[in-house]
């Protein structure tokens, strides 16, 4: 659909603006290379980038929803490298699949929720309007990262995506 198509000049000047995101998370990771040693940069059909620690690493403590001081860090200096941008951001929290005792207490879900809602918080206390948040959601364990080992800390973790326009996630 040509209405919905962007153009090569605002690609361009997307891609030259995720330079800048690309070069402040660089720094960001130089300064946390201790604890944070990867960040997974994807552009795709229907996101433009996806910030999500990929590191020997936990953002979260288990059975937590709050930020590792450096994970925070870090999250505050991505707030600072897509401040420049207008795109809607999605932020998507995911747990490792270490069941609870009570589900009906606290469950993977609501774990996964509460990590994507921390970041929602920490962007915003980085000066990311409000208005930019288009999706927040908690996919448990539904989609690990390490999928061969479902219950490793680093499926412990949170997705920050870019969106192309309001609309345009998931598949």
């Amino acid at each position: 659909n040509a209405q919905l198509a962007i153009s090569d000049v605002q690609q361009d000047e997307v891609l030259f603006q995720l330079g800048a995101v690309v070069d402040e998370v660089a720094d960001a990771q130089q300064r946390v290379a201790d604890a944070i040693e990867d960040i997974i940069i994807s552009i795709g059909d229907k996101h433009l980038i996806d910030l999500v620690d990929d590191a020997d690493y936990s953002m979260f403590a288990l059975g937590t929803t709050a930020l590792d001081q450096r994970a925070s860090e870090l999250i505050g200096t991505v707030a600072t490298g897509i401040a420049a941008t207008s795109n809607p951001i999605m932020i998507r929290g995911h747990t490792d699949s270490l069941p609870y005792g009570d589900p009906r207490a606290m469950n993977n879900w609501m774990l996964s929720s509460g990590r994507a809602e921390a970041t929602r918080r920490r962007l915003a206390l980085a000066g990311i309007p409000e208005s930019r948040f288009y999706r927040i959601e908690g996919v448990a364990d539904r989609e690990p990262m390490i999928t061969n080992v479902p219950g490793d800390p680093r499926n412990r973790r949170v997705a920050i995506t870019l969106l192309y326009r309001a609309g345009s996630f998931g598949a």
